[in-house]
């Protein structure tokens, strides 16, 4: 019998949450980018929130927030679902640029940690 891979979900990302009318907003996804899932996301200077830019300055390179549903804003900006606060995700669930570091993620994450996004291995 064929076997199916099933494509990841929120529960494959969201370890606990305290409530989820609590722990997400919808936010403004900026133009241009397909945001998969476990994006680690930055808030940029206008309020758009965008994938994490490490060598980005006004905000884009500071991590406040996880993309918790696929959001296609690659033709214009588009709301999209977040963990805010209030939550323990997968790490191996996160979404980094491709160029990120160990020790720039460990930054990220404790910056997520400050805001009540705790970044834990699932069990």
């Amino acid at each position: 019998m064929p076997s199916k891979t099933l494509a990841p979900t929120t529960a494959d990302l969201v370890l606990f949450e305290v409530a989820p009318i609590w722990s997400r907003d919808k936010v403004l996804i900026g133009a241009g980018a397909l945001v998969p899932m476990g994006t680690v996301l930055a808030k940029d200077a206008s309020g758009e929130y965008n994938p994490v830019d490490f060598a980005g300055a006004d905000g884009a390179e500071v991590a406040v927030a996880v993309a918790c549903e696929t959001v296609d804003a690659s033709a214009a900006a588009k709301k999209g679902s977040v963990m805010r606060r209030g939550c323990v995700l997968d790490t191996t669930s996160l979404v980094w640029p491709a160029s990120a570091t160990d020790v720039q993620k460990a930054g990220a994450i404790a910056s997520l940690n400050a805001l009540g996004i705790l970044i834990r291995a699932a069990l």
